[in-house]
């Protein structure tokens, strides 16, 4: 029985043009309740689709209170996500398709808080994390 989702290889299939990855490696946080720069990337696209994943754990340093992520290319907002926190680390992942004209973009992560301190602390902590991973395809 063949899995779902799983198509065997075909000349039709997309294939993998680049891939772009960075994790975050020092500790960070912020108060801002506006979004801020965490992470990005800048790549050369071909005009292929590009697949974005981005995942992130952290926490605020109060309960109840929420981190806010958003994706930003070359600019313009894409799309986002959020955390309501515990007072304990929680995760998020967002996922996005986009298909850039070929040249130069910038793929960029941003954050912000409802309220306190919001923290990803890769060193301190080591079940926290941020990372984000470009990969461009084409047919």
């Amino acid at each position: 029985m063949p899995l779902l989702g799983y198509a065997p290889y075909s000349s039709l299939a997309p294939s993998l043009t680049q891939t772009s990855f960075l994790e975050l490696s020092s500790d960070v946080s912020t108060t801002s309740a506006s979004f801020v720069d965490l992470i990005s990337i800048t790549i050369y696209t071909y005009g292929g689709t590009c697949l974005v994943t981005f995942s992130v754990s952290g926490e605020d340093s109060a309960n109840n209170r929420n981190l806010y992520f958003q994706l930003v290319m070359d600019g313009t907002p894409i799309k986002w996500t959020q955390f309501r926190t515990p007072n304990t680390q929680n995760s998020a992942c967002l996922t996005a398709t986009v298909i850039p004209a070929e040249g130069s973009h910038t793929f960029l992560i941003q954050w912000r808080v409802s309220a306190n301190t919001g923290q990803i602390r890769p060193v301190t902590v080591n079940e926290e994390h941020a990372a984000l991973l470009i990969e461009e395809v084409a047919r």
